[in-house]
């Protein structure tokens, strides 16, 4: 399941010497430390979960707020809603 818990811990993963409780959801994540390697990681990461997912689309909003509502909105998607 996708959730803000979830995609917190996920991003803390990639920003380093930050906790899932300091990542401002409405900060883009490449103000808060995410580089392009990283973000390219995260977006493989989502793929191996199965959601259809690119880098491009990542770039689209990225803030935590829009990667989540991404991921949320392509597992919809993939679920058939």
């Amino acid at each position: 399941m996708i959730d803000e818990t979830t995609v917190r811990r996920q991003l803390a993963g990639f920003l380093r010497g930050t906790s899932a409780e300091d990542i401002d959801l409405d900060v883009d994540l490449f103000d808060q430390g995410l580089d392009s390697l990283s973000a390219m990681e995260l977006v493989q990461q989502a793929r191996d979960a199965g959601h259809d997912v690119g880098y491009v689309d990542l770039l689209g909003d990225s803030t935590p707020r829009g990667w989540l509502r991404l991921l949320e909105r392509r597992a919809a998607e993939e679920r058939g809603a």
